[in-house]
């Protein structure tokens, strides 16, 4: 499972990992521009889902005056926004197996519009927190359907380029959807947040209409000579929305089938992993904005929002060394063992990104809520810092993942959101109460090692990890797809 071989005498086409067929509308076959003009839209989609889920953290005093509501049921707005952007892909994920991907994101757009429309409209708290929950919610499919889309579209030594695009979303979207939020509730008012997302969610919903093709495929077969194919399709025949439709799939074996992969011990670590650093980089958020709100003479929303411009940039540094630079050594590693590529080849740069995550939380802690709690430039390079190995450690852990199990690969998706949207909902809601008992030091201090704890458990893959794959492939959701249990066919990815 996961291990790749590539003779020495085979070149061109025949060396591609997975093969292509010779069908044109095979998406492996498809042009660079076919490719990223799909993927690309899908990814802008992703920045607006992140975007969305902090967009109530900055306006937090202002929310509670309005609707006259406890410091907590403010906080339930972001959280149970976090939780359905995990918890949406339980639904999501499933259904993307029965119908294919694209009428699932052009399902899933309108509810985001028309949640953002809602909230921005209603005078009541209940119906702030259903359509916060509902935005939530069809912004999920953003984020957990990405990682099949990349299976889908892309080969193994192009996964890594691919999938750092979709982190640089995710990043862009937490760090300078967080600048624009501020800056909007500052010269606008917190409901002008509601209405820039909904406009962007709707121009993204006619540009999906046009480049997000279906790219779900079931039909790769390396031996069927190329005239058994049928002709290339037109652009709108691409378009088809039934094209992706899987008529061997019950919706209640895909939904088994997404439950029965976080058993993977590899998948579990790297959603593990994930959440964790979700978790963190949430708790350094809102200590960050608690201290600079809170000080004699606190800082304008307008500073709040330029904050967030330092993990942005760590995310975008960590672009070529964890994008590009994973795939190429990578495939070092693959040429040095002579043409076979092994998962773990993407874990040989853990040890620099557990030092990094782990200095960068004592940084912020130390100086938070330490002797120099005055100090606003430490913790936010130690910021920085963060969303540099978080952006590192979760292209690295999740592009493994699907290594090791590309044909799942939207349910590695939906496992890894599910856990980091439960663990940033935990840290919204009780972080604060956590530091105030604990006192930000012990915290901090706790943090640390449970990050680090969590992390280093990848060590335990990168000695052992092909040990690990052979053995998960005798029982769970691989045993069931070899013996053509699934519902997916083996040609079938993601």
């Amino acid at each position: 499972m996961g291990t790749v071989v590539v003779p020495g005498d085979e070149v061109g086409r025949r060396a591609l990992r997975p093969q292509p067929s010779w069908d044109p509308n095979d998406p492996l076959n498809w042009n660079s521009w076919q490719k990223y003009k799909a993927y690309l839209t899908i990814c802008l989609f992703a920045f607006l889902a992140t975007t969305n889920t902090i967009k109530f953290t900055i306006a937090a005093p202002q929310l509670g005056h309005e609707f006259r509501t406890s410091v907590l049921e403010v906080k339930f707005l972001t959280a149970f926004n976090l939780l359905a952007l995990g918890a949406g892909n339980l639904f999501w994920v499933p259904l993307s197996r029965l119908t294919g991907k694209r009428p699932v994101f052009l399902l899933a757009l309108p509810i985001s519009i028309a949640a953002n429309l809602w909230s921005s409209q209603t005078s009541h708290y209940d119906q702030l927190l259903v359509a916060s929950v509902l935005s939530g919610f069809g912004s999920s499919a953003a984020i957990g359907l990405t990682p099949a889309i990349v299976a889908d579209l892309f080969y193994v030594h192009e996964r890594a380029t691919a999938m750092i695009w979709f982190q640089a979303s995710l990043s862009s979207g937490l760090f300078l959807g967080s600048l624009i939020n501020a800056l909007v509730v500052q010269y606008f008012s917190w409901r002008m947040n509601d209405y820039w997302i909904a406009i962007a969610a709707g121009v993204t919903w006619f540009l999906a209409i046009y480049t997000v093709q279906e790219t779900s495929y079931y039909d790769r077969d390396i031996f069927k000579p190329i005239h058994a194919y049928g002709a290339k399709k037109n652009h709108w025949q691409r378009m088809d929305v039934a094209s992706g439709w899987n008529t061997d799939l019950g919706l209640l074996r895909a939904f088994r089938n997404m439950f029965a992969i976080i058993a993977y011990p590899g998948v579990l670590w790297a959603a593990l992993t994930i959440g964790v650093f979700a978790g963190w980089n949430m708790m350094l958020r809102l200590s960050l904005i608690r201290q600079f709100s809170s000080q004699p003479q606190p800082h304008s929303k307008q500073f709040l929002g330029l904050t967030s411009l330092a993990p942005l940039v760590g995310s975008l540094l960590a672009f070529p060394p964890f994008g590009k630079g994973l795939d190429a050594l990578s495939s070092y590693l693959s040429t040095k063992h002579n043409g076979t590529r092994e998962p773990e080849y993407r874990l040989y740069l853990l040890p620099i990104l557990i030092f990094l995550g782990a200095m960068s939380i004592l940084m912020a802690g130390l100086t938070l809520h330490g002797t120099a709690s005055g100090e606003w430039i430490a913790p936010i390079v130690g910021w920085g810092i963060h969303g540099f190995a978080s952006t590192g450690m979760s292209n690295m852990v999740l592009v493994y993942a699907i290594d090791s199990y590309a044909g799942f690969a939207g349910e590695i998706g939906a496992v890894v959101t599910v856990v980091a949207g439960v663990g940033e909902c935990v840290v919204v809601i009780w972080g604060e109460e956590w530091v105030e008992n604990m006192g930000g030091r012990v915290v901090f201090a706790i943090m640390v090692g449970v990050q680090v704890f969590v992390a280093l458990l990848g060590v335990v893959f990168l000695v052992c990890g092909k040990r690990v794959r052979v053995w998960t492939g005798w029982w769970g959701v691989v045993r069931w797809q070899r013996m053509g249990r699934t519902g997916c066919s083996l040609g079938h990815r993601g």
